[in-house]
């Protein structure tokens, strides 16, 4: 699992090699509407394959190819960042801790991404195929166009998890989450963020 602002940035490596004939804002709105199962309580099933192979999306429309990059980059995400600390798993918390440290340190080179308006308030054919309402897609899609609007803080980042992913609700979870955060905010694990993003596509092209 990534956040937004990653994802958008990863997503980003695999359309321009990949991809660069599609069109910015239907593959980015795909990219990020997978995780809206957590808002209208999907299956992970429903919109997550990590068996997912950029050859399996070439025929598809610019919108399905950026909903299954989605699970290419959080297949590759995991295979390549939790053996740097096998622990950040486990519990949630923590895993979740290290999702929030990526996007603050991606933000500032995602931005172009969402100053293009690549993504923004659209709709598309493709999102009636899981039965979400207009108002839980107006909803979620407002509560993600806000997030990215500006560098993510912490506290900007609580406000999303507690709009978007009830579980972070439950007794304890936010205040576990944050003294990992404080925890894992160091030189190393920044390091690793970055090296995720130079060493990404040759992950990427291993699951071709």
């Amino acid at each position: 699992m990534c956040a937004p602002v990653t994802h958008l940035l990863l997503a980003q490596q695999i359309r321009r090699k990949y991809f660069a004939d599609s069109l910015a804002l239907p593959y980015y709105s795909g990219t990020l509407f997978p995780d809206i199962r957590h808002y209208v309580g999907l299956g992970k099933s429903i919109t997550h394959d990590l068996n997912k192979k950029i050859s399996s999306l070439i025929s598809m429309s610019d919108w399905y190819k950026g909903f299954w990059v989605h699970s290419i980059v959080d297949q590759v995400h995991q295979t390549y960042m939790v053996p740097k600390d096998p622990s950040s798993l486990s519990p949630k918390p923590r895993y979740m801790a290290y999702v929030l440290l990526e996007d603050q340190v991606f933000y500032p080179e995602a931005h172009n991404i969402v100053d293009s308006n690549a993504y923004k308030i659209t709709y598309f054919t493709e999102e009636d195929d899981f039965g979400i309402s207009a108002l839980q897609l107006r909803e979620y899609k407002s509560f993600v166009t806000d997030y990215l609007s500006v560098s993510p803080n912490y506290a900007r980042q609580i406000r999303f998890l507690k709009e978007t992913v009830p579980e972070v609700s439950a007794p304890g979870y936010i205040e576990a989450m944050e003294e990992y955060f404080n925890g894992i905010n160091n030189e190393k694990v920044v390091n690793d963020i970055y090296s995720l993003r130079t060493n990404f596509l040759s992950e990427v092209d291993k699951k071709v």
